[in-house]
């Protein structure tokens, strides 16, 4: 195993056994308030073990931070040319709303930023987290719960020539804004149960939506979980996918090993699997003229 990796798994498995002895505390400090009256001594097994328990999880949450940007960072460098990923940055509300995928959000979160460029197309992703405000009622009382509508990751590809109109193509959602969007039909009766494409050009649902993108599609769609949503806008190409989980994030209890890392690698990998199931290097997103 990586030296490096063996550090970083070492300082996590010490968080993670912090964080269990506090707990074991603060069952200790219940069982002596249930079936004793030492006042004293339930107070301090209690403090203890919240001492000790927040100890471990605020080293926990230095050993996550660190592994990001003392480790983490230089793979993506190697990973994709010209990387650069910054663990506390993401894409902009612009950015993100500029799709035309959601709603605004009452909370934001963004981070993981990579950013770089594949087979000579630039692109830049991003973790996102958008939740929206509900209020719960029990009885005369009411909770404000903040209830996450997309966590996952965002794709932004950037080409050399300029859309004639947007194109969404979403999975079970509308757009964002009512813009003057027409919704088209596709020969594919399967792609139309699965998909509904909104344009402001047929022209360009015409030359976008060809045999083979569609095609590509289906594929994109079955390889990954949840929902996809697609979208032409100026130069861009935007890929949302709703993956309900943090992309890069170390797991509480689970191994840090060469199969976590691997793991990182294949979410990594889907952008190499997007440009090259799209064939975004052709025409008609790419002019080679």
């Amino acid at each position: 195993m990586d030296k490096n990796i063996l550090k970083f798994k070492r300082r996590k498995q010490r968080a993670e056994l912090t964080v269990i002895a506090g707990i074991a505390m603060l069952i200790i400090a219940l069982m002596i308030f249930l079936f004793t009256d030492i006042t004293w001594a339930t107070a301090s097994a209690g403090v203890v073990g919240l001492v000790v328990f927040f100890l471990g999880f605020s080293s926990y949450a230095e050993v996550h931070e660190n592994f990001k940007k003392d480790f983490l960072q230089d793979l993506m460098v190697e990973w994709v040319d010209e990387g650069r990923y910054e663990p506390r940055q993401g894409l902009t509300e612009y950015q993100v709303y500029n799709t035309q995928f959601f709603k605004y959000a009452d909370e934001f979160h963004s981070q993981d930023l990579l950013s770089g460029s594949i087979n000579g197309i630039p692109f830049i992703s991003s973790d996102l987290i958008l939740k929206e405000r509900t209020t719960a009622y029990a009885s005369e009382t009411s909770r404000v719960h903040y209830r996450p509508f997309f966590k996952g990751r965002m794709f932004t590809f950037d080409f050399n020539q300029t859309f004639e109109g947007e194109l969404l193509i979403l999975e079970g959602q509308r757009p964002s804004e009512a813009k003057n969007y027409q919704r088209f039909q596709t020969d594919d009766d399967a792609f139309d149960r699965k998909f509904t494409v909104y344009s402001n050009s047929r022209a360009m649902v015409k030359d976008m939506m060809t045999e083979d993108f569609i095609a590509s599609l289906h594929r994109l769609e079955e390889n990954h979980e949840g929902n996809l949503s697609i979208s032409f806008t100026e130069t861009k190409l935007h890929i949302a996918i709703n993956t309900q989980r943090d992309t890069f994030a170390l797991k509480f209890f689970k191994p840090l090993n060469e199969t976590m890392l691997e793991t990182f690698k294949k979410d990594v990998r889907i952008i190499f699997e997007v440009i090259e199931t799209l064939k975004l290097n052709d025409a008609p997103f790419v002019n080679k003229s």
